[in-house]
């Protein structure tokens, strides 16, 4: 026998074959083998010897031309239970084993359901289970008592595909009509059947009715035999089953017609979630940059639609960016504005590009959606003065601002650096300078104001590469855990009266702790040039070191006592190699005592100045400053009044013969009796109207002494470094050191 479609109206009318044959009389055969044939999966299909064939798996509800066929496994023995859906069987039946009518089955119990005269159930018991095979045959007449071929039917005529978007439900238009045959040629000559029960059911390819799947829907038919049935949504897209079946009781005794339809549903992904990357803005270089991403639902030809912001609200997802070798991961959540925001920390990558990636997982309704792209980054340049002290405010800006080369006006405000950061001119016909309060003594706030502690170690480094400070009061004040690098650095004309011009140009505060512990400070400075600022230039409370600078006074008021000229060490370790000093003030004679003022340095209780200790100090000539070992030159020429040992008169500072780039001098800390100026290779000559004794030779060049024009390392027009290797990039224009 060939299996027909599963319709039960369909299967029910096959009487319509012997409709015209009143003397119908023969057997219809069920078969174990013929079954496992048609459906393997239920068992093992011998081809060799199908008689042996066996059932090794449930049945359930299979249909088998008009039988509906259900065998169970008890254990102890097995069911078949048959449910006859024919009115041509007269109750009658014989049973054999498989492909053998011949052979009588042994060992079987019959029932039969006495409500319902058309189930037949057969048991088979434990001495046969491996002989778990029947045929059975089913007497088939037209003279059946009270069985009479009803010539009516129903039939849907409904699409067998369709192919819907995933995300939406979706209705479709089907009829049902009654004919008193299941073959037309064309369905106006049918009757619609009014009031029918339409039913749709989620099944497999072979109409099996699963969980999962579209949902179950009814819908009637109206007068005009036609339906409208909802197929719904589903979370992923594929081919999806569903049954329809049409039902409806006709005539006097109510009889039930049925058909039904098996409806292939291509559910298509007509949406998935778009990310947009190309509208994320400018991405800085060290900063920690706010990703703002818009996502939106894009149908099929990648347009996003707004009005379906609200379908995708609440959705998480990940933001990663990759470079420098490692990946930075943040997770968001789509706001109602269908956007996700994240932020990622850049501190310390100065490279030009990353890749950056967002996720958003399968959680539903719409399948995984991922974006990438390779963004640029850019360097920060600000334009204003307000630029330059808001970035360095904001916690999350860059960490590398880039000052142009030009002036920037700093006498309305301070710059307060208090994380890592690093200020870099921008190579130009001028140099990128800030420009403080002026001379005015009565304004006391500093250009740069650098305090430690909003670090991860609690210490704030700070680098200055290429950069003019003129007019500072003072130039750069930084409190404790603060690490200073400071390269190619010019200082004019900077002041600092409210401590007596100490650190004029580079202060380290200076307070009982700080005497104590150098911990508290870190100073790097190398290659910048000091000019005509007043008193002091350098103090420094930690470890210090000061290579291929110059520092030159010409101005006879820029020297102010007791603050010796270049440098001041109260704590730490102070390096000192390969500098130059030119202090030449002899047009004036100071009506004050310089003794000091003209001096290299001075060295507190707790200092060293290449490696000599104050103690170390206490007579001329033993600053351990000049030879191969450290390198550097110093030429002292100052005339001053010097009002002690009893006797007023004036002093000559001037060099030996053949110490022109060998003179200078220092004093060390003691704490009784008193702390003496130490020449250093120059004489105090003592005079009275002439300066007989005074050495005025002065080998040293206007070339050698000119400060310079900008010595930016960076090219704007090229985006390069000027060189290589520098001391303070880990990774030559990638990372910092």
């Amino acid at each position: 026998m060939v299996m027909l479609e599963n319709n039960p109206a369909h299967v029910e009318h096959i009487n319509q074959i012997i409709y015209n044959n009143k003397e119908f009389d023969m057997w219809y055969c069920f078969d174990t083998a013929e079954l496992l044939r048609q459906h393997p999966k239920f068992g093992r299909y011998d081809s060799n010897n199908p008689g042996y064939s066996k059932i090794t798996t449930n049945v359930i509800d299979i249909r088998y031309d008009f039988l509906l066929v259900n065998i169970i496994n008890k254990g102890s023995h097995y069911v078949y239970r048959f449910d006859v859906r024919n009115t041509l069987w007269d109750g009658k039946y014989r049973i054999s084993h498989s492909m053998r009518p011949d052979e009588p089955h042994q060992g079987v119990v019959v029932t039969k359901d006495s409500e319902d005269p058309n189930i037949l159930e057969i048991n088979i018991d434990s001495h046969n289970l491996d002989q778990a095979d029947l045929r059975v045959c089913f007497h088939m007449t037209q003279k059946a008592d009270s069985r009479s071929i009803d010539d009516n039917c129903i039939i849907i005529n409904n699409e067998s595909y369709y192919s819907d978007p995933c995300s939406q439900n979706v209705k479709h238009k089907g009829h049902v009509y009654i004919s008193g045959t299941t073959s037309v040629d064309t369905y106006d000559s049918l009757t619609p059947c009014s009031n029918c029960n339409i039913k749709l059911e989620p099944c497999d390819v072979n109409g099996n009715i699963i969980n999962g799947g579209l949902l179950k829907q009814e819908d009637l038919s109206n007068n005009k035999g036609e339906y409208n049935i909802t197929y719904s949504k589903v979370k992923k897209p594929g081919d999806y089953y569903v049954k329809l079946t049409a039902f409806k009781e006709v005539g006097v005794n109510n009889t039930l017609l049925t058909a039904t339809q098996i409806v292939k549903v291509n559910k298509y992904q007509d949406c998935k979630i778009g990310v947009d990357l190309d509208n994320i803005g400018r991405v800085y270089k060290g900063e920690k940059h706010l990703f703002t991403i818009n996502c939106g639902l894009e149908n099929k030809l990648g347009v996003i639609d707004p009005d379906r912001v609200n379908e995708i609200k609440g959705l998480t997802a990940s933001i990663t960016v990759k470079f420098a070798g490692t990946s930075q991961t943040c997770s968001c959540t789509i706001d109602e504005k269908g956007q996700i925001s994240g932020r990622i920390n850049f501190r310390h990558y100065y490279g030009d590009t990353a890749e950056l990636s967002v996720t958003i997982p399968d959680q539903g309704e719409f399948p995984q959606s991922s974006a990438k792209k390779t963004i640029k980054l850019d360097w920060y340049y600000a334009d204003t003065p307000k630029d330059i002290i808001d970035t360095c405010k904001d916690e999350n800006a860059t960490d590398f601002i880039m000052i142009k080369a030009k002036d920037y006006d700093m006498s309305t405000d301070r710059v307060v650096i208090n994380r890592d950061m690093t200020l870099c001119g921008v190579q130009g016909k001028n140099w990128a300078t800030l420009i403080g309060r002026g001379t005015n003594q009565n304004n006391t706030n500093s250009i740069l104001s650098i305090r430690g502690g909003n670090s991860p170690d609690g210490k704030v480094q700070v680098h200055l590469v290429g950069l003019k400070f003129k007019n500072g009061n003072n130039a750069i004040y930084m409190y404790e855990n603060t690490d200073l690098r400071c390269y190619y650095c010019y200082f004019l004309n900077n002041m600092h009266p409210s401590l007596n011009n100490k650190g004029s140009s580079i202060f380290n505060v200076v307070n009982e702790r700080t005497k104590k512990e150098s911990k508290h400070f870190k100073n790097i400075i190398d290659s910048c040039y000091f000019y005509n600022n007043f008193g002091n230039e350098i103090c420094v409370c930690g470890n210090t070191n000061i290579t291929n600078c110059l520092f030159v006074t010409n101005e006879a008021n820029k020297l102010v006592n007791p603050e010796p000229k270049v440098l001041e060490i109260y704590n730490g370790a102070t390096t000192y190699k390969n500098n130059k000093s030119h202090i030449k003030v002899y047009s004036t004679v100071y009506t004050k005592n310089h003794a000091w003022a003209k001096l290299l340095c001075y060295v507190g209780e707790r200092g060293s100045f290449n490696g000599a200790t104050c103690n170390m100090l206490q007579k001329p000539n033993t600053l351990p400053v000049f030879g191969e070992k450290w390198g550097n030159q110093a030429y002292t020429y100052a005339l001053y009044y010097y009002p002690h040992f009893g006797i007023n008169h004036n002093i000559s500072a001037t060099p030996h013969r053949g110490r022109e780039r060998t003179s200078t001098g220092h004093v060390g800390y003691r704490s009784k009796p008193y702390m003496f100026a130490q020449p250093d290779g120059y004489n105090l000559i003592r005079y009275y109207g002439k300066r007989s004794g005074t050495n005025t030779y002065d080998p040293w060049t206007k070339k050698e002494l000119a400060m310079p024009g900008n010595l930016a390392i960076f090219d704007s027009k090229t985006g390069a470094f000027t060189g290589t290797n520098w001391p303070w990039f880990k990774y030559t224009n990638t990372q910092w050191s």
